[in-house]
């Protein structure tokens, strides 16, 4: 058995692990980068003298300088071109490995964890993550050592690496252009956390140009604070500088730019819900009425959504937890929006990804349009009774891989039928999630408790 089969693994957004511990680290990242490589070689259908390149970003973690130079190295050891950008948000990614035409986009990030994890996501030539297929091809290269010394370049066909530094403007641009051209944002006060990663140039920016008054907070990176007290999961000072300084909407964004928190004027935190809602009545305003008019969203969605966007004729369709299901789900059913509560928003119209900036606009463009405050634009529905847990455990110990403890969780459920219970392990963290919905608080506490003791027994029959 090959050392890397073990330790090499997708997650539900890309590979991710503590920095230089034995997911990810140089070695992986040299290997991953040759692997894709191949990849783009043997399984992409180009004409023969095709050129390969990709794009390569980063957040502001100290890592992603090491991780960085690696992967550069496995892309030019197989002959495949590259170009580096920079830190830049990862819908950015997503955008340019489209706009300039290559063939691949990769993004060094772990998103909304802290600065001592770092991870890889990886777009194709369409700016779309790849699929679950696509992974296991790439994981099945990285093991076969045979496969990968064959396909070692040639000392005169070793790929060239180039550093582009315009591309921010490329970005910006893009974000802007799907804000309203007949609006702008004159007369607003914006608030933005930019988490002191990926978005700290681009985000204020944009909001700047379009006439807002802007406060930016985040947005001094030193390699170890993205996220760290700040961003859209910790969202304190968003809110206590909204109240402070009179603003009229908060935005922040996590580590590398794909989530987005709001915050309205009384500094109080939108849920995801509602976002999602004012952004699909916004995109579907003027459509068509043969177009259907289709939403992605997951499970874990409150059921006040569905209801109401059920009453104002849309279809709603559930995927899997992650945006790379979300926007496969899209796909395959035309909708143009889609979206997850964590702040994961969808919109076919400018991205092949989740982009909070691009979102973001969105709200803004409708708030702009209807004059409106904040919160009585965003807050259309009361959220049916939820509680949520993040039960964390030690890294090979996951309890919902031992029998007796899923078997006890199963029980919990179909004891509680009156309530929408789900349990599930986080694809990018050591954490089990516990979602409890229904018409009684009380009763939800208890649900979640009794849960929360059944993660916490120390029984570890592996299940079959």
């Amino acid at each position: 058995m090959h050392p890397f089969s073990q330790n090499f693994s997708f997650g539900t957004d890309g590979i991710r692990g503590f920095a230089n511990g034995k997911v990810m680290n140089s070695d992986v990242a040299l290997r991953l980068g040759q692997a894709i490589g191949i990849y783009l070689k043997q399984y992409e259908k180009v004409p023969r003298q095709h050129i390969h390149k990709v794009i390569i970003g980063k957040d502001t973690r100290l890592s992603c300088y090491m991780l960085e130079s690696a992967i550069t190295a496995g892309f030019a050891s197989v002959g495949v071109h590259v170009k580096l950008v920079g830190p830049i948000p990862t819908p950015a990614i997503s955008y340019l490995v489209r706009s300039m035409r290559c063939d691949a986009g990769i993004m060094i990030t772990a998103s909304h964890n802290n600065y001592d994890d770092n991870g890889v996501k990886i777009f194709d030539r369409n700016g779309a993550k790849i699929y679950r297929e696509v992974q296991e091809i790439l994981k099945s290269i990285v093991i076969d050592e045979d496969v990968m010394l064959s396909n070692l370049a040639t000392s005169h066909n070793i790929g060239k690496v180039s550093r582009i530094e315009d591309v921010h403007g490329r970005y910006i641009e893009h974000v802007k252009n799907v804000f309203s051209k007949q609006l702008t944002l004159d007369g607003r006060k914006i608030v933005v956390d930019c988490a002191n990663g990926a978005t700290y140039k681009v985000a204020p920016t944009v909001f700047k140009e379009l006439g807002a008054e802007v406060i930016a907070i985040g947005v001094e990176p030193n390699g170890l604070n993205i996220n760290k007290g700040c961003g859209a999961l910790y969202t304190t000072s968003l809110q206590e500088t909204v109240k402070n300084v009179g603003a009229d909407i908060g935005f922040a964004f996590d580590g590398d730019g794909d989530r987005l928190a709001v915050c309205d004027e009384n500094g109080n935190i939108i849920s995801g819900e509602y976002l999602i809602a004012c952004i699909a009545d916004y995109v579907y305003k003027d459509s068509i009425p043969s177009i259907p008019r289709n939403v992605v969203i997951t499970k874990l969605c409150n059921a006040a959504f569905s209801d109401y966007m059920k009453s104002r004729n849309f279809n709603i369709i559930y995927s899997d937890v992650g945006d790379t299901p979300v926007m496969r789900a899209m796909v395959e059913n035309q909708a143009f929006v889609g979206g997850e509560i964590s702040g994961h928003i969808m919109i076919k119209n400018s991205s092949q990804s989740s982009d909070a900036m691009a979102a973001s606009m969105y709200i803004l463009s409708a708030m702009q349009e209807q004059k409106a405050i904040t919160s009585e634009m965003l807050v259309k529905f009361p959220l049916y009774p939820q509680s949520t847990f993040n039960f964390e455990y030690h890294e090979d110990v996951n309890p919902l891989n031992t029998q007796d403890v899923w078997q006890a969780v199963q029980e919990t459920i179909a004891q509680n039928k009156d309530y929408r219970i789900i349990v599930r392990s986080s694809g990018t963290e050591n954490v089990v999630r516990i979602m409890v919905e229904g018409r009684d608080m009380i009763k939800i506490g208890y649900i979640v408790n009794a849960l929360v003791d059944i993660l916490s027994s120390k029984k570890h029959e592996r299940a079959k």
